[in-house]
């Protein structure tokens, strides 16, 4: 389902560091998301030196620190102000940034009072793999090193699938670290729980867990998207998710005409393995607070994602004292800014922007 949303002028990208220099971003867009008309280079929040005005195109791109996350910024600010709340938005397991990128375009158009950063978890993306632990709480402190690195404190963390527990282990890491928290924290269509319990009725079928193996068999570099997509199916992989895992190749650096992988496939395994072992219920009855300032909590849950069971629910529901909220999305399974981004939107835009 694509978005019909057309990407305004006004709307520009900031210290993008997701594309080669010689990789148009239309090249790498989620095969479900409409492709991007406009960019531009850094504000003055990031110390941009580049002229105000009409929005183009530009081949000099910022370069990724090594010792961030590679991220791209959405902002408006052609009312000739900069926007003042800032929203993080993480990716699911094999994602990347690209994939909320047509989403946090429109919120910005609607609520020009806000900038979404959209990130690249580590091993994602154009994000290092950084050192080993690969875990939930490696993810969460990168993410708060490169807030530090930014100069932001986030007024809301939002988070899909994988990226929500990141969203509440970085919540849990801002108090450890003695960090501002965020105003609240966004969990799209992911449980608190682990793979046995909150997880132990999930489809294996298409699912990350018979996915990645798949993965690590593919022979790369390999000469095209399309073979690529016809491996994945030939090994069982349903055709929606191997279009969606060519997002995540990158043309070779020896060759033009051969693709590898852009993530860390070795790294991933590990991240998901600690998606499933992590609890992170305690987070959610026990959320931190901070002298005068609340953290609000929503959880986001398909109506199609049968793993939201009453018992889950009943559970979420008892943490309203704690600020603890979930919203049911109506006609939509897991890929909710794709089944019903209508739906989607009216929710953030009532709970969380205005």
């Amino acid at each position: 389902m694509h978005l019909n949303f057309r990407s305004p002028q006004s709307i520009h990208f900031v210290n993008d560091c997701a594309i080669r220099h010689d990789q148009s971003p239309s090249s790498i867009d989620h095969p479900l998301l409409h492709r991007v008309s406009a960019m531009r280079l850094p504000s003055v929040l990031f110390g941009s030196a580049a002229r105000r005005g009409g929005a183009t195109r530009s081949n000099a791109l910022t370069r990724r620190e090594k010792s961030t996350l590679s991220y791209r910024v959405f902002e408006d600010t052609s009312g000739g102000k900069e926007p003042t709340k800032t929203a993080l938005v993480m990716h699911g397991i094999l994602g990347n940034k690209l994939n909320w990128r047509t989403f946090s375009q429109k919120l910005t158009k609607a609520n020009p009072d806000w900038r979404f950063i959209c990130l690249d978890l580590r091993g994602h993306g154009d994000s290092p793999s950084f050192s080993e632990p690969h875990n939930l709480q490696a993810c969460a402190n990168d993410v708060l090193k490169l807030a530090a690195h930014l100069k932001v404190e986030p007024t809301a963390v939002l988070g899909h699938s994988f990226g929500g527990k990141v969203a509440l282990t970085y919540l849990q890491q801002c108090m450890q670290h003695d960090r501002a928290p965020p105003s609240q924290v966004w969990v799209l269509d992911s449980l608190p729980g682990t793979g046995a319990t909150d997880y132990a009725s999930r489809d294996l079928n298409n699912s990350i867990e018979t996915i990645l193996p798949v993965v690590k068999k593919i022979p790369l570099p390999i000469r095209s998207k399309a073979q690529l997509i016809k491996d994945l199916q030939s090994h069982g992989v349903a055709l929606g998710e191997a279009q969606w895992l060519t997002t995540n190749l990158r043309l070779t650096s020896k060759s033009p005409e051969l693709y590898e992988w852009k993530m860390d496939v070795d790294a991933i395994e590990q991240l998901f393995r600690s998606f499933l072992a992590s609890d992170l219920w305690p987070v959610v009855e026990n959320p931190p607070a901070t002298e005068g300032k609340d953290v609000e909590i929503h959880f986001v849950h398909a109506s199609k994602n049968n793993m939201w069971t009453p018992d889950l629910l009943d559970r979420l529901d008892a943490q309203q004292e704690n600020q603890v909220y979930h919203h049911l999305l109506e006609k939509s399974g897991h890929w909710v800014h794709i089944d019903n981004p209508v739906g989607l939107m009216k929710i953030i835009q009532t709970y969380m922007l205005q």
